[in-house]
């Protein structure tokens, strides 16, 4: 079983991979899981609860790898984000993330 977070856009949906980590999952494991969805996944996070997991973000998973804070609690805010130049419209962002157009930001 694994956590698959869904971002719902104006239009679009973006569908993210959440923390692998917290499943101990192989880089095998996580393109196999990740071309055998019944649905399009679009993204990797590599970071969990905020924390940076650079064992995730590789070239050997060809997919964008995005960082988040995932907060739980107050004090997991706003360690691990990504940015881009698009930040007002959620399908373009979207968009950014699909073409890899982002940069991951850690506090």
């Amino acid at each position: 079983h694994q956590h698959l977070l869904e971002i719902f856009g104006k239009k679009d949906v973006l569908r993210v991979l959440c923390h692998p980590r917290n499943y101990y999952l192989s880089t095998d494991e996580i393109n196999q899981r990740m071309r055998s969805a019944p649905i399009q996944i679009d993204a990797i996070e590599v970071s969990h609860r905020g924390f940076y997991t650079p064992e995730y973000n590789i070239s050997q998973i060809p997919y964008p790898q995005i960082a988040t804070d995932d907060a739980h609690e107050l004090r997991d805010v706003a360690r691990c984000w990504i940015e881009t130049e698009e930040c007002k419209n959620p399908d373009r962002l979207f968009k950014a993330i699909r073409a890899s157009q982002f940069q991951i930001k850690m506090a």
